[in-house]
């Protein structure tokens, strides 16, 4: 087939008509209240800032400071010491405080910040594998050799004070936004990690973006994971178990609740879920963490796992539609369902099934809650013929 002809105007692409006149495109118009610049601060400056406060790390939209392993740490000082790239820190300015605007805010560069504030303020010495660094030596007589300098096992202070200057005089790359929305501010740290080292669960904080994580990081602060010790914040597993259970508050029409159905979820979530939502989702959270800190005992709270949460919340919604029913009562459906042939049923759809992606397939979860949910029914049915 012949190539078709290009016609003029889709060769003069750069040609606009405005107001009955021709205009010929220039350049691009930045508006000048975005503004970003780079700021030259050397490791010993910006420390010294984020130890203080002047820059502080987002906690919206951020992992937790803790994601990197000490020999991580170790050869990200190992490539300050040697003059290396270490990658670029983004800052916003007014991020944090939206009152005053003149804080400082992380946006991206936790992990290589607090690795550097930590070793300068001596919380961790260097791994054990950390390679040695060659140096050069002098004598009293002037006579200069080239021998390696053992790092591994050293803090901070245990460096000769050429190394520690090597370390607080390296030029970091550092840049500052000015006059963005904190929408744009999430756009922009979507796109700097996307694809990057996150963790599925961590990818959740970008997708729903700071004004949705503003009211759901409470939930995941609240002292109810406390007693979910196979949860853990880092990875941001708390997260992940937060939003499959709104999933299955709201009915979200999911096929698994793997984690790029999550992504789905969330996306929709930043867009159309309401505040009162993740404040219903709280108030359970808490009337759970009521029940189970106050009524039973140590050895139940194993129950509290990853796949158990979601189905308990949802169930403990349906028995709050339950007339004149205390939190006591519910504390005793738990120990009777922990116990039961129900329980027995139910645990095998989550045993069983844990290889591939069967654990969370929607035949699988709808299985779980209904099992659940059924022997809820029976416990109160019971207890009314009962009274």
């Amino acid at each position: 087939m012949a190539k078709r002809k290009n016609t003029q105007a889709e060769e003069v692409t750069s040609i606009i008509e405005y107001n009955g006149k021709s205009y010929t495109l220039m350049s691009i118009d930045l508006s000048a209240n975005r503004n970003v610049k780079e700021i030259p601060y050397n490791v010993k400056e910006f420390t010294e800032k984020f130890d203080n406060g002047d820059i502080c790390r987002d906690p919206l939209i951020q992992r937790t400071a803790d994601q990197w392993s000490s020999a991580k740490k170790s050869k990200f000082i190992l490539s300050i010491l040697l003059n290396r790239p270490v990658g670029t820190i983004l800052t916003a300015k007014g991020r944090a405080d939206s009152k005053s605007y003149t804080q400082k805010t992380l946006i991206d560069g936790l992990q290589r910040s607090t690795a550097i504030s930590d070793y300068i303020n001596n919380r961790f010495a260097l791994s054990k594998n950390t390679a040695p660094i060659r140096c050069c030596y002098r004598d009293d007589d002037g006579n200069i050799i080239t021998e390696n300098f053992d790092l591994a096992g050293k803090k901070f202070k245990a460096l000769p004070d050429v190394l520690k200057e090597a370390i607080l005089e390296y030029r970091l790359t550092v840049y500052s936004y000015e006059g963005f929305s904190d929408e744009e501010l999430d756009d922009i740290v979507f796109c700097v990690n996307n694809g990057s080292s996150f963790k599925p669960f961590q990818k959740l904080r970008t997708v729903l973006g700071s004004a949705m994580m503003e009211y759901l990081q409470p939930v995941c602060d609240g002292v109810f994971w406390e007693k979910a010790e196979s949860i853990k914040t880092k990875n941001d597993g708390v997260l992940g178990c937060v939003v499959r259970t709104l999933m299955l508050l709201k009915d979200f029409p999911f096929k698994s609740l793997s984690t790029s159905e999550m992504i789905t979820f969330a996306e929709e979530f930043a867009e159309s879920g309401s505040i009162k939502e993740i404040e219903q989702l709280n108030s359970l959270f808490n009337q759970l963490d009521s029940i189970i800190h106050r009524q039973m005992e140590d050895e139940e709270y194993t129950f509290l796992t990853p796949c158990n949460i979601p189905h308990l919340i949802k169930n403990l919604y349906k028995y709050n539609t339950t007339e004149n029913l205390s939190n006591g009562n519910y504390t005793a459906f738990l120990n009777y369902f922990l116990t039961s042939e129900d329980y027995k049923e139910y645990n095998r759809y989550c045993c069983k099934l844990a290889s591939g992606g069967g654990l969370y397939s929607r035949a699988t979860v709808e299985k779980r809650q209904d099992i659940i949910d059924n022997a809820l029914d029976n416990f109160i049915s019971d207890m009314t013929k009962s009274a």
